[in-house]
């Protein structure tokens, strides 16, 4: 079956027809089995792909095969367990010969036709999802494998592509698949020269392709009041604002997209093109360090991998063939540098690793962060602490790590994590007892003290160590002594590292460490040197310790300053602010805000002359009050009616904008806001009748819209849930609702005008103030017939500065050309 045949291509690496047991072993890897269920299950596949279609039959079909998979993509993706996947492409191991269907004509005769199983769909909608993967150039065999992986959401985002997107996705996909093929042979001969092998490869394209975080950062201060009043995260063509390339019309940024999407967006609308992001290939917390230009804080996406292009730098200038989509980046993948591949290769094999993750783990214990691999924090195990007895453990130091002290801390130890007037690690204080080799030292209450032993430091640089080291430690509880090996050597038994002096009666202790970088503690069996023989004493593995090595760091979280530079996302379609975002990871300095710099007051958006920011100004009946800053409106607590109102000075009882109070909260809601009908726009009801006569609309038509939206004398653009725009629609009319509604407005305006006592006037809209561009601040406007021409400023007119001047041109034509002459004034 086509399908099965596709989910095997992707797991023979060596395109040899069978799997080995390496690629078996990765493929084990992938869908989350462990070490026991894939050496259980290691078999040679001949070379027609028959015995892995009878492994994916056994297994309940490729949805099945992929279970754990897929629920780790939509763990890491969507936080939460998968939604059901697309039924017409869930696809189970059938019968070769596809699936028999029987056909009615009549009573009488009936056929039977054997159809294949991606011809059966589970609804229309599954059928325009089909329809939209093949589109963007992932052919029916390949989508089982993709739907097996991803859920529904996900799959069904691709079918509100529109034309344009659709095509700037098949474009890059097919300049990709051939790109991602040429490159496969030198990246693996790099992986090679770089001391990995297949698994390791297959592990980051993995990686890239299923979990790596996909953000964008933002500044919040700027943008986090439209995160929460808009639908959608827009691009710098509806915003008009960037914080990379920017300049009238975008100029440059459409000659970019021209280039990289094979010009498919020339003609699209602004929301139609595509928005830009980072890859977080290092999976830090802190996301994607060299974009924080575009902001410090940032969103992860969800439900946009199977539309999205990949590059390994900033896109702006370079060439289309540079990208990739997430199943074809082996020629982005090959423009890493090596420090970034063996970074890479870490994090995606932490994250695809065949071991149990769960098990006793290290806690935090001091620090600001819970991973040793990007600050210096202190881990250890105080829950299992020892009064007696003599025992053995190792930690194993990697190549890069910095300051570590190894050793011992006592059950006295204050345990204080993410608090700042705790940052002493293990030895630093009374309670701990510590070895540093990388400045040949020993650690006892904040003392440093010298050790005759030394770990080499990097000569790149000197904070680092230079080379992996085993730390062996030994302690005599009832003796009070500790002994330290630095690879398999001994302190001397009669001189112990810290002794009987140096260790009060009556404690218990437990094994902990301080670094910044990657290690792990080993408690055995299998130790790297063996426990020591000092006497008569046995050494024994500590209690209640798991088996084997656990790691101190996590490492599954790598360091976002071992990347040079951000690899480049692009989004094709809509990301909802609702739909599309899993979480908003906001900067720690939002958390770490002292009060001075806190104003505890709020901002609305969206408000006209009563938007802008309100601060605290006092207090009525026990609830705040907040005045705008700006103006005066006034946001205030109606306890009668049970809301929130935003209010004109001058008419306090007519609500401007209203949510409803939650109990129990002394603070206005953030969301809930609504404002009266009249103020989302509104006509008299006989301004609204002569402007439908003038829309060329029926008496009985708009005596239906009145009928809907009319209230009072008045004719609203929203009543209720009814719209003006939506009422427009079940008309039969030339005009759209916008052109409709501005002949209302066109009455209105001739009517005030009209009664100014200037009939032949004309209303002109303009921007105002007009953008801050330097290269022009000019604004003009065209009269058609117009013999007379006065202008008043308002009171509260403003400009820039002192400088601006109003100046009028009447053209006459006159022999070959125009004549022109015209009169300054002073704005």
């Amino acid at each position: 079956m086509a399908q099965i045949k596709d989910a095997f291509r992707r797991f023979d690496a060596d395109s040899s027809g069978h799997l080995d047991q390496n690629e078996f072993k990765y493929l084990c890897a992938y869908i989350g089995w462990g070490e026991e269920e894939a050496q259980a299950m290691i078999m040679d596949l001949d070379q027609d792909q028959k015995e892995f279609q009878l492994f994916v039959g056994h297994m309940g079909g490729l949805q099945q095969l992929f279970e754990n998979r897929r629920k780790r993509v939509a763990n890491k993706n969507w936080g939460e367990d998968p939604p059901a996947v697309v039924e017409v492409l869930e696809m189970n191991v059938m019968p070769e010969n596809g699936i028999r269907l029987l056909f009615g004509f009549g009573e009488d005769k009936s056929e039977r036709q054997v159809v294949p199983p991606s011809w059966i769909f589970y609804d229309s909608r599954d059928s325009e999802v089909v329809a939209a993967l093949r589109e963007v150039g992932i052919l029916e065999e390949q989508q089982a494998f993709w739907a097996s992986i991803f859920p529904q959401s996900e799959m069904r985002a691709v079918a509100k592509l529109v034309p344009c997107q659709r095509q700037a996705l098949a474009h890059v996909r097919a300049n990709a698949s051939v790109n991602h093929d040429k490159a496969l042979v030198s990246v693996r001969q790099r992986f090679a020269e770089l001391g990995y092998g297949e698994e390791q490869l297959q592990a980051v394209l993995g990686w890239i392709q299923d979990l790596a975080p996909m953000c964008v950062h933002v500044h919040i201060d700027n943008v986090g009041r439209f995160l929460e009043t808009d639908e959608f995260y827009r691009n710098q063509f509806e915003t008009g604002t960037s914080c990379g390339a920017l300049d009238d019309g975008n100029v440059i940024r459409k000659g970019w997209e021209k280039e990289l999407f094979g010009g498919y967006y020339d003609e699209a609308k602004p929301f139609e093109r595509c928005k830009y992001g980072a890859l977080s290939v290092m999976n830090d917390y802190r996301g994607v360090l060299s974009a924080y230009q575009y902001g410090d804080s940032y969103l992860v996406l969800k439900d946009v991998r199977l539309r999205t292009t990949f590059a390994a730098t900033d896109s702006g200038g370079i060439a289309g063939s540079r990208l990739a989509v997430l199943d074809k980046y082996a020629h982005v993948l090959e423009e890493y540098s090596d420090s970034e591949l063996s970074e890479l290769i870490e994090v995606a094999v932490a994250n695809t690793s065949m071991n149990d993750t769960g098990g006793l783990q290290p806690k935090m214990l001091r620090g600001m962060s819970a991973d040793c691999g990007g600050e210096w924090i202190t881990v250890g195990f105080p829950d299992l602490p020892q009064k007696k007895g003599c025992y053995y453990f190792e930690v194993e130091l990697n190549r890069g790590c910095m300051a570590p002290q190894v050793g011992f801390l006592s059950n006295r130890f204050v345990i204080a994590p993410k608090t700042a007037g705790y940052t002493g690690g293990v030895g630093d204080d009374d309670d701990g007892w510590a070895v540093d080799g990388q400045h040949a030292l020993r650690w006892h209450s904040g003392n440093k003290m010298p050790w005759n032993r030394y770990w080499p430091s990097a000569a790149h640089n000197p904070k680092q160590l230079e080379r992996d080291v085993v730390v062996g430690l030994a302690i005599d509880v009832d003796s009070r002594m500790i002994w330290v090996a630095s690879d398999g050597e001994w302190d001397d038994e009669k001189t112990p590292t810290f002794g009987p002096d140096a260790i009060p009666k009556g404690l218990a202790f437990y094994p902990a460490m301080s670094l910044r970088g990657r290690a792990s503690f080993n408690f055995g069996p299998n130790f790297k040197n063996k426990a020591p023989v000092f006497g008569r004493r046995s050494f024994a593995s500590w209690p209640g310790m798991p088996d084997g090595k656990v790691r101190a760091d996590v490492p599954i979280i790598g360091d976002e300053n071992n990347v040079g530079i951000y690899k480049e996302i692009q989004i094709h379609g809509e990301v909802s602010l609702s739909n599309n975002v899993q979480r908003l990871v906001a900067n720690r300095k939002y958390l770490d805000r002292s009060k001075e710099q806190r104003s505890w007051g709020f901002f609305i958006d969206n408000l006209g002359a009563a938007e802008g920011s309100y601060g605290r100004t006092g207090a009525e009946k026990g609830m705040p009050v907040f005045t705008q800053r700006t103006g005066g409106h006034k946001l205030l607590h109606d306890a009668s009616k049970k809301i929130w109102k935003v209010v004109h000075p001058d008419r306090p009882d007519e609500a401007i904008a209203q949510a409803p109070a939650k109990d129990g909260q002394i603070d206005p809601p953030r969301d809930g806001w609504e404002v009266p009908e009249e103020m989302r726009g509104y006509v008299p009801q006989d301004i609204f009748q002569q402007g439908m006569k003038e829309a060329g609309i029926s008496d009985a038509d708009c005596k239906k819209l009145v009928g809907v939206l009319g209230k009072d004398g008045k004719v609203c653009r929203f009543r209720g849930k009814a719209s003006f725009h939506e009422e427009w629609s079940k008309l039969s009319s030339e005009k759209n609702a916008e052109e409709a509604w501005e002949a209302c407005v066109t009455v209105v305006q001739n009517k005030l005008l009209k009664d100014q006592g200037i009939p032949n006037g004309q209303v002109v809209e303009t921007l105002h103030p007009y953008p801050a561009k330097s290269h022009s601040w000019t604004k003009s406007v065209k009269f058609e017939n117009t013999k007379k021409l006065e202008v008043t400023f308002a009171d509260n007119c403003q400009t820039y500065d002192s400088c601006a001047y109003l100046s009028t041109w009447p053209w006459i034509y006159w022999g070959q050309g125009p004549f022109r002459s015209f009169t300054d004034g002073r704005a």
